[in-house]
Order: structure tokens, then C-alpha cells, then sequence
């Protein structure tokens, strides 16, 4: 879904464009990062529920979530104070040391090494290996005398965790013990669980449940292909920003901050007006720096050209803001589509004209510049994927005859004066009379010219 200060940001600044915008290339703009979606998780399981802490990631297993939960909120829940005290008396002859970084735990003997190595392994171990191989492999003891004086000097300093959410803040001298009082006071009142849950689109990426993974990535991957559901959720943020969808070539669909409208035939211009709506007429997809070349000239860069120049804007200023004209996000400028002419009834066909395919007569009768429903989706992957009759095929079907059409199958269908052409009837005056138009065909006489058509496309020499 899309984050919804980012969708009320998009609208804004495409109502204030007044350009079009491809409504599917603008959706894709939320996929590619993730602070500008949001992603809903549901369990296919009633019974199996989801957890999650805040906005957090979103996981099946509670322990996961609760696991470094106190150090995301320990910034919500504590205030810490660090503090310079006295030096560390005693005599320690070795140190404890983290291989892998070389943080310096303190002496085995030290009543803070044991808090020091626990937190060292909660916080980057504990998914890898057990408590007993981690002091195995990964603590090693030195007895160096400048490792004990450096621990010495960092053990000088202390940090205090004091609570926000009390009423008398308690202080606690110790991480390990802020982070028990943390689990046991307010861990189990911020666990949210459910079997839908939402979280942003950072925290659906650092999930470390595989399956909550898993789904996530397909479902991306999905919506980079075809964002349907992204579609969906910029409609209402679009729809109450004033915005307007329509389809222009291709079908491809697009919103814009005015409805575009064809202007009328006849309709009188000043000559300004009709020169630009010549010149896009003339040539589509043509940029403003070239639409000022063709009406004012070569040098329309020229100091003296600067009023007809600023007239010129002022035109076509208005004419994107009235519809009659269009400017896409890239700058191209072209006409709304004119409604094309609707097709004439199946009733209506005259004997021995062609009748149009399903397809062509809808395809015919379908006005592409005028808006579309907010609630359609599914439009849009049928209109992208259909593919359109070509201007040659049309120019075939209206001037050649019709090919006969092929028998059906069951002969119930194929009785319809409609579908018994006069290719069909048998050459035979014994078998059947002759029929002199397909509107003269009796319903007796169908079922007689079917089987006659049947037997001839059965007999080869016939055929031949």
C-alpha cells in the first residue's frame, strides 16, 4: 500500500503540474523505495496468529519479536546518564576479550564481567550458537598489563538508565537490569498480535522470519511487474485531490488535474488559439520549445518575438487548463482523442455486407478520452493485454465479402438466420431449394444446409 504522506504529496504536486501522468509508471515510483509504501501481512491460518511491537517487523514467532525489543524502545522508555567515577582498586591479572572485536569484558573475577559477556551474546551470538560455544570460541582471557589498565580506565565510567513513563522515575545502574525491568513492566503491554498486522516498508525488509520474509518478496515482486494493489490505494488519495483519469493511446490510463475534452467542431478561436490547435493537430507529441518554432518561426528566441512569445503561453496555458489540449509528464503536448462513431446494431446489417466481430463493434463504440470509474482496476490489465484490429484488417472487412463461417457443433446454435450464409447452401437444387439471401432462410431449411455443408467438406474430390 502506499505510505500515505507520500500518495497525499503525489497528488498534490500532480494537480499543481497540471500535466498527465501515467497512473501505473507513477504507482512504481512507491516500490522503488521503502519509505514510501507500507505492507499488510495476513496469516492464512485463522488459528496462527502474527506478532509485532510498534511499526516494527512482523513475525509468527513471539520470542523473535521480544528479542531486541528493549534496545529499538530503550530510547522511549529511558534516559541514560553517563558518568566519569573513581578509578577500579584491586588487582586483576587478566581480562576477558572478545575476539571478533576486541571489547574489553573485564576480569573473570569482576562482579560486572558476567552482565558484560551475557549482553555481548544476547545482542550478536544468540541466533548462531549456544551460550557454551560462544565462551568457547569467541572470549579468549589475556593477561596483558596494558589490557587491564585499559579496562580499568573504561570501567571508570558508568551509565545510569533513569525511566520516562513513571510517576517517580526509577534509576537503574546497570543495562542488564533497565532491561528487566523493561520485559517485566512494559514489554507485554506493547505486543501487538492479530492475524493482519502493518508495519513500514523498512521494517517488512529486516523481518527475520523467513516466511513473513519470503512473502513479502514475492509479493513485490509481483506489484513490479503489474501494481494493482498500489493502483487501489492511490485512487481515494488521487479522487480527493480532484484529480481525473482518463485513457488515451495504447489504453494506457492516466490522471491529470482536468478532465480532457475534445473542443467542438466549428467552435470560432482567436488565431492564436487555432494555430496551436493546428500545429498539435498537425504534429503530436511535439514540445513546447518546438510548437514555438513552427507558429512564431526560427527566431523565436529573438527580443523583439518576447510579447507574441508570451501571448503564445498564455494560449496554451489555457488550453491545458481547459482540456483541449494535454501535456504529459514528459513534456509532450497532443489533442484529446475525438469519440469515435458507434457501430450500427446486428439487427441492422444489410444483406451481404460483412458484420463486424464482437471486438471491433466494442472497440468501435468505446470513447478512450472520457474519464473512468475510480473503482475499476481490472480494466486496466484486460485493455493492456487485448490486442487492437489493425487498420488493414478493418479496411478488409469492409470491402471484401465475408468468409463463410464455420460450421458449429451443435446445430441448435447454427440455426439462427444470422449464422447461414448463402456459401453454406448446397449447389444442389434436389437437396435443397436455393436460397437467395441469408434473411430468406426458413428454420426448417438451416438444419438440412448444415448437414449439406458437413457431407461436402467430408468428400475430398468435393473439396478439390
Amino acid at each position: 500500500m502506499p505510505e500515505p504522506i507520500a500518495a497525499t504529496g503525489i497528488a498534490r504536486q500532480i494537480k499543481a503540474s497540471g500535466r498527465a501522468y501515467p497512473v501505473f509508471g507513477t504507482s512504481k515510483l512507491f516500490l522503488e523505495r521503502p519509505e514510501r509504501h507500507r505492507v499488510r501481512v495476513t496469516a492464512s491460518d485463522a488459528a496462527v496468529l502474527l506478532f509485532q511491537i510498534g511499526d516494527g517487523p512482523i513475525s509468527f514467532d513471539r520470542a523473535a519479536v521480544e528479542r531486541n525489543a528493549f534496545f529499538d524502545a530503550k530510547a522511549e522508555y529511558y534516559t541514560e546518564e553517563t558518568v566519569q567515577g573513581e578509578p577500579i582498586k584491586g588487582n586483576f591479572s587478566n581480562v576477558a576479550r572478545a575476539r571478533a572485536t576486541g571489547a574489553l569484558l573485564g576480569p573473570t573475577n569482576y562482579h560486572g564481567y558476567q552482565p558484560a559477556l551475557r549482553k555481548l551474546y544476547e545482542e550478536r551470538y544468540s541466533r548462531r550458537m549456544s551460550f557454551p560455544e560462544f565462551q568457547q570460541y569467541e572470549i579468549e582471557i589475556v593477561s596483558d598489563e596494558q589490557a587491564v589498565a585499559d579496562w580499568k580506565e573504561q570501567a571508570r565510567t558508568s551509565t545510569t538508565y533513569t525511566t520516562t513513563k513513571e510517576a517517580e522515575p526509577l534509576t537503574f545502574k546497570t543495562l542488564f537490569d533497565a532491561e528487566q525491568h523493561f520485559r517485566k513492566q512494559y514489554l507485554p503491554q506493547i505486543v501487538k498480535s492479530g492475524q493482519t498486522l502493518e508495519c513500514n516498508g523498512q521494517a517488512s525488509r529486516s523481518s527475520g522470519d523467513r516466511f513473513v520474509a519470503g512473502a513479502v518478496r514475492a509479493a513485490w515482486e509481483k506489484e513490479s511487474h503489474f501494481p494493482q494493489q498500489i493502483v487501489n490505494g492511490l485512487r481515494p488519495y488521487f479522487m480527493e485531490a480532484g484529480l481525473h483519469f482518463f485513457k488515451h493511446r495504447k489504453r494506457v490510463l492516466y490522471v491529470s488535474s482536468t478532465k480532457p475534452v475534445r473542443h467542438p467542431v466549428g467552435q470560432v478561436f482567436s488565431d492564436g488559439i487555432s494555430a496551436i490547435l493546428k500545429t498539435v493537430e498537425a504534429t503530436p507529441r511535439i514540445k513546447r520549445p518546438d510548437l514555438a518554432a513552427k507558429i512564431l518561426g526560427e527566431h523565436h528566441e529573438a527580443p523583439e518575438v518576447a510579447p507574441r512569445k508570451e501571448q503564445l503561453a498564455a494560449d496554451l496555458h489555457y488550453l491545458i487548463h481547459s482540456g483541449h489540449v494535454i501535456e504529459f509528464s514528459n513534456g509532450m503536448l497532443e489533442l484529446p482523442l475525438a469519440p469515435q462513431a458507434k457501430a450500427p446494431a446486428q439487427g441492422g446489417v444489410k444483406p451481404g455486407e460483412a458484420k463486424p466481430a464482437p471486438s471491433e463493434s466494442a472497440a468501435e463504440g468505446v470513447d478512450e478520452s472520457t474519464a473512468t470509474e475510480a473503482g475499476d482496476t481490472e480494466f486496466e490489465a484486460a485493455a493492456e493485454t487485448e490486442a487492437q484490429p489493425s487498420a488493414e484488417a478493418e479496411a478488409t472487412a469492409s470491402s471484401e465479402p465475408a468468409e463463410p463461417a464455420p460450421v458449429a457443433e451443435d446445430v441448435t446454435a447454427a440455426t439462427t438466420p444470422e449464422s447461414i450464409s448463402t456459401a453454406q447452401a448446397p449447389s444442389s437444387t434436389a437437396e435443397m431449394e436455393p436460397v437467395a439471401t441469408a434473411e430468406t432462410v426458413t428454420i426448417a431449411e438451416p438444419v438440412a444446409a448444415v448437414e449439406a455443408a458437413a457431407e461436402r467438406e467430408a468428400d475430398p474430390s468435393t473439396t478439390a
